[in-house]
């Protein structure tokens, strides 16, 4: 099972809810290349927009990890 990526600062994990995920084919729940849906095209979340953190390569797994309450 795929890990998610720890979070960069408090506000990611109340943001990420809200970005566009690819799901992995071979693990259902598990997302990667965050991005942002934008004039017809969708464009990736390179750094967290909050703290500034690396998060192009995050992974997000909604099975260990689900959606803050």
């Amino acid at each position: 099972m795929t890990p998610t990526t720890p979070n960069c600062c408090e506000v990611w994990p109340l943001l990420r809810p809200g970005l566009m995920w690819l799901e992995f084919g071979d693990e259902p729940g598990c997302y990667a290349m965050a991005s942002i849906p934008a004039c017809g095209t969708a464009w990736r979340v390179n750094r967290c927009p909050s703290c500034g953190a690396e998060r192009r390569s995050a992974i997000w797994n909604k099975n260990t990890d689900p959606e803050p309450a």
